[in-house]
């Protein structure tokens, strides 16, 4: 089982004269978080998560009579997930 680091974690960018930087802030109770394995891995599974959130939320909305699961709680997860992976939704630090 993976042992990330829980969220909500942040995007930081840095304006530099080579171009810009994005660091994401990875922070506990206890302050930064050293980077590990776990983490790397969830971030290089992101895209493929994110392609996967889509597919499913393009069928559910494609369904028919599928009013009550658009409804549930982890359907609105879904969208809201997909919105942070796409910039909307949550405050992103230039």
């Amino acid at each position: 089982m993976s042992k990330h680091t829980p969220g909500p974690w942040r995007v930081n960018f840095t304006h530099s004269e080579n171009g810009v930087l994005v660091s994401i802030g990875i922070h506990s109770s206890d302050g930064p978080v050293p980077a590990t394995f776990d983490n790397a891995y969830l971030m290089a599974a992101a895209p493929q998560m994110l392609e996967a959130l889509k597919n499913l939320a393009q069928e559910v909305n494609a369904g028919v009579n599928n009013g009550w699961l658009r409804k549930q709680d982890g359907y609105k997860q879904a969208l809201a997930a997909i919105a942070a992976a796409e910039g909307r939704g949550h405050e992103v630090k230039i």
